[in-house]
């Protein structure tokens, strides 16, 4: 009696399930033909072209250790090919990134990091499109633009795990003092391209580049007002 009950009350829940499917598949049916109906009535000056661009994501990069020796082709001391930093910003431009900010973790690395920024804020976005003269022309003007427009900024601070440069230098305040400079000289304010104060902190994982003491230490020394650094246009 059970079973015959759940037989009965099953086959009508499977037959609405079945309506439901159904009308649904008609509605995609109908959709689907509205569709193809829009698309063949499409004039010829609505249909996009090859050459139409894509519109893409907009991306900015705010931790980008581009002053590693990778992008100079060299690994653990090693040289293995060209430096092809120029190629690895053309790709970031090419798929929507907008701006990056080039991170610095030593008192070397903010100074190589703002000439890293002003030697290559001007490689542009490849253009597949310039094969005649008129497009070529448009394509030196976007260059010009781009080499106006910043979209290259930097950082400055001391990674945790190189910490061990401020007692190393023998002199911490001294050592200090020259990256708060570095980072007031050059801040947004100015008219430079320092946007924030980093990398800073502290990493416990990576002790064996740097203790957890020493790290401690050098968080805890600092004398001055934070350096006020304002961000990148928007």
């Amino acid at each position: 009696m059970l079973r015959a009950r759940a037989l009965r009350v099953a086959a009508p829940l499977r037959n609405r399930g079945a309506a439901r499917a159904s009308t649904a598949a008609s509605i995609a049916i109908a959709r689907g033909a509205r569709a193809s109906s829009a698309t063949s009535s499409m004039s010829a000056d609505d249909a996009p072209t090859s050459t139409t661009r894509r519109t893409t994501r907009r991306f900015v990069d705010i931790g980008a250790n581009l002053t590693d020796a990778m992008f100079a082709g060299e690994y653990h001391g090693k040289r293995y090919h060209d430096a092809d930093l120029p190629a690895v910003l053309r790709r970031a431009w090419n798929v929507g990134v907008e701006k990056i900010v080039v991170t610095a973790g030593t008192l070397e690395d903010a100074t190589t990091a703002l000439d890293l920024a002003e030697a290559h804020d001007g490689d542009e976005s490849s253009d597949e499109g310039a094969a005649s003269s008129a497009s070529a022309s448009a394509s030196s003007a976007r260059l010009n633009q781009g080499r106006r427009r910043r979209r290259l900024y930097t950082t400055v601070g001391v990674h945790p795990t190189r910490c061990g440069a401020f007692e190393a230098s023998g002199d911490a305040e001294a050592h200090l003092a020259s990256l708060a400079a570095i980072a007031s000289a050059n801040s947004r304010e100015r008219g430079g391209r320092v946007v924030a104060i980093g990398e800073c902190g502290l990493d416990y994982d990576r002790l064996q580049f740097c203790d957890a003491e020493t790290q401690a230490r050098s968080i805890h020394w600092s004398p001055y007002e934070p350096v006020r650094v304002v961000n990148a246009d928007p």
